[in-house]
């Protein structure tokens, strides 16, 4: 099946962008955060509001295949049919397939760029964006350190977050050679690092470690990037062991953030937290738009799982996947954060 993406993700974005500014408009003039806080903990307690329609796409990051998926949610996912975009290393435009291996236990992706692009990395080193419509991979870098996140910056070099390394990497993609591992990078103390997302609105990168949420200012020197610690916030007992920070979906300003222990939603304004449910593990956590449905992936088996869930039912499921090892999930729509 062939799939306009470039055509999908630009109607997508404005017709998520015009929700968006309705749902943000309503946030701040006529909810306060904990009330936010309590639509977001109903979602959780309601199943995750299934009944949501249409839901977007679902993309996920597949360990069993070493890449990446986009899952049709209208279809049964046992249908290969529902399978609508699939991305290997293996024999990628871009990249050479002696690094491969690198992409081992892929452990993030995230859209970026309007959904043209996707931000992958795995626990094995590999950093990479690739595009959507070919598949060609436009940077590929090796942080080590069992990565688990990444972002892209808004003059486009990335940063990356590595747990057992406890650290997180700046790369300098103007020095990038294209095919060949990018080694201008940058590394940064964190310990456990987990998660990092860009703040657009208050141009700050927020990184999620063990014990804290910290915020580094960015020097928008693309040719000489540094970023400087500005700020620390103490994770409340929910989300120790901090694992995925991901933008709230219609929100400039709310952030879920997972740990061991449960889920809380952190407002960059107040810099507070408030805990939205108590379910442990949560690899992933995911909005489909302001007052949408929100989907978990919580393990099944060891740190993966067949299944994506809705909220807390764990027995309610967006889509099954045979034979698949699913890391992390994300609705496929753009961020406003």
């Amino acid at each position: 099946m062939k799939i306009d993406f470039c055509k999908s993700a630009m109607f997508l974005t404005a017709a998520l962008a015009a929700a968006a500014l309705s749902a943000c408009v309503q946030t701040s003039e006529e909810k306060s955060f904990s009330e936010t806080a309590q639509t977001l903990k109903d979602a959780v307690s309601n199943g995750g509001r299934a009944d949501t329609k249409p839901l977007p796409n679902v993309l996920v990051c597949n360990q069993a295949i070493s890449g990446l998926q986009i899952l049709d949610t209208s279809k049964d996912w046992s249908d290969k049919s529902a399978i609508i975009w699939q991305w290997t290393p293996e024999n990628a435009k871009g990249l050479d397939k002696k690094y491969a291996s690198t992409f081992r236990f892929i452990s993030d992706c995230k859209p970026v760029m309007g959904c043209s692009r996707i931000l992958t990395v795995a626990s094995h080193g590999a950093v990479a964006l690739v595009r959507v419509d070919n598949g060609e991979v436009e940077f590929f870098g090796d942080a080590g350190g069992n990565v688990h996140s990444a972002e892209l910056l808004p003059d486009g070099n990335i940063v990356s977050a590595s747990s057992h390394g406890n650290y997180i990497t700046l790369f300098n993609r103007s020095e990038y050679v294209a095919v060949k591992p990018c080694t201008a990078q940058k590394r940064y103390p964190l310990n456990f690092a987990h998660g990092v997302v860009w703040d657009n609105s208050r141009r700050i990168l927020w990184a999620l470690g063990r014990f804290e949420l910290a915020g580094y200012e960015y020097n928008f020197d693309k040719l000489n990037p540094e970023l400087t610690k500005k700020f620390s916030y103490k994770l409340p007992p929910e989300c120790v062991v901090g694992h995925d920070l991901y933008p709230v979906a219609g929100s400039d300003s709310l952030l879920f953030v997972s740990g061991d222990a449960g889920l809380a939603v952190f407002d960059v304004e107040k810099r507070a937290f408030e805990k939205i449910s108590d379910i442990a593990r949560i690899k992933s956590v995911s909005l489909s738009k302001a007052g949408g449905a929100l989907i978990f992936m919580v393990p099944e088996t060891r740190w993966w799982a067949q299944s994506v869930s809705f909220g807390g039912k764990t027995d309610k499921k967006i889509g099954r996947l045979p034979d698949a090892k699913i890391y992390k999930a994300r609705f496929f729509v753009p961020s406003t954060f």
